[in-house]
């Protein structure tokens, strides 16, 4: 499971990076009251893989919509806007 330490960090290495604009850091910097679930945290495994939506969620045995619903969550808990910014500096391999 993240810890909402975890998701701080990801926020602060994405706004170091250039990623993510410091106000929107700033307004987010404080750890969320809410962690990641398991199956968010078993998302964001998947996604380390660079599997598409689709290996995603047939893999989880959801429909892509619920997936994306999902991934809608994790990225307000970790405060980015879409996968690619998870990528880009790092934090996810």
């Amino acid at each position: 499971m993240t810890t909402p330490a975890d998701a701080s960090r990801l926020r602060t290495e994405l706004a170091r990076s250039g990623h993510l604009d410091q106000d929107r850091a700033n307004r987010t910097a404080s750890p969320p009251t809410v962690a990641l679930t398991d199956i968010e945290q078993r998302i964001l495994t998947l996604l380390e893989q660079r599997k598409t939506n689709q290996e995603i969620a047939g893999e989880l045995y959801m429909s892509k919509r619920s997936l994306e619903y999902q991934l809608t969550d994790i990225f307000k808990k970790l405060g980015v806007r879409r996968k690619s910014e998870l990528w880009r500096d790092g934090s996810l391999h």
